[in-house]
């Protein structure tokens, strides 16, 4: 992220992607190295990310996640984002959960969310003060060597 760029200090990170029902949303994929597959199974959506070549497509979620549930009689139903393509030894863990929410619990989320810039910015306090208080100790951010006795 461009810090300097003042529009980027808002955006969040989350581990899941967060949709709202029935708003469309378009999804823009690159892929850098080898070719991968964004998989949506239960949005019937997939879509090549090929080196080199950006794709994108519109979607639009017409459940919740709660609905989902209801509806699969399954409390632990949740969607999901996977690659759907053998892409390297990282593949298995290519996958990330997709939450849909009403407009209302969306903004609900969203007001939770710490932005990554200040994220960010409390890390780089909390480094800066541990380097600051280990400096004023003498020990310089290194542990003292300790003399030993071989026996």
């Amino acid at each position: 992220m461009d810090w300097d760029d003042e529009a980027t200090r808002d955006d969040i990170l989350p581990n899941k992607i967060h949709l709202i029902k029935d708003q469309p949303v378009l999804f823009k994929l690159r892929a850098k190295d080898v070719l991968h597959s964004f998989f949506l199974p239960h949005f019937r959506v997939k879509m090549d990310c090929v080196p080199g070549t950006p794709t994108r497509f519109w979607m639009k979620p017409t459940k919740t996640t709660e609905e989902m549930r209801k509806m699969t009689g399954n409390e632990g139903f949740t969607y999901e984002l996977a690659c759907a393509e053998l892409c390297g030894q990282g593949h298995y863990n290519m996958r990330m959960e997709v939450v849909v929410h009403t407009r209302e619990e969306f903004n609900k989320w969203k007001q939770e969310q710490q932005p990554y810039y200040e994220v960010i910015g409390a890390n780089e306090e909390a480094e800066s003060s541990g380097q600051e208080q280990a400096l004023s100790s003498g020990k310089g951010g290194k542990e003292e060597e300790s003399e030993s006795t071989e026996i």
